[in-house]
């Protein structure tokens, strides 16, 4: 049985996992109580349905191909929002600061010291 007690940190898949479909949510507060409804006999066929999803789900993604294409598509993502914060303020003055003479250091491939 997957049960799962609130993470402090999440994954980036997170969002497709679904309480109560792919897992059965817990807390460190109510984990006893979780625990005796999912070994409870009267709940079996539900559990039964939660740890399929999970395996199904678990069988799609977590393959060395999904997880690479997960890593793309995240890295796209990544510059696609990088385009836009390009497009404020913030990033001008931040990249002004970064290449102006405070930073000038660069020797560059060739050059004689």
């Amino acid at each position: 049985m997957l049960l799962q007690i609130t993470p402090d940190y999440i994954e980036y898949f997170y969002d497709e996992l679904r309480p109560n479909v792919h897992y059965i949510p817990a807390s460190l507060d109510n984990i006893t109580e979780v625990a005796t409804y999912v070994v409870d006999e009267a709940n079996e066929s539900e559990m039964k349905n939660v740890i399929k999803a999970a395996n199904s789900w678990c069988k799609r993604k977590m393959t060395k191909d999904a997880i690479a294409g997960d890593a793309i598509t995240r890295l796209e993502m990544y510059f696609k929002a990088l385009d836009v914060y390009k497009e404020q303020e913030g990033w001008k003055e931040l990249n002004n600061f970064i290449f102006s003479d405070h930073f000038d250091d660069l020797i560059e491939c060739g050059s004689k010291l």
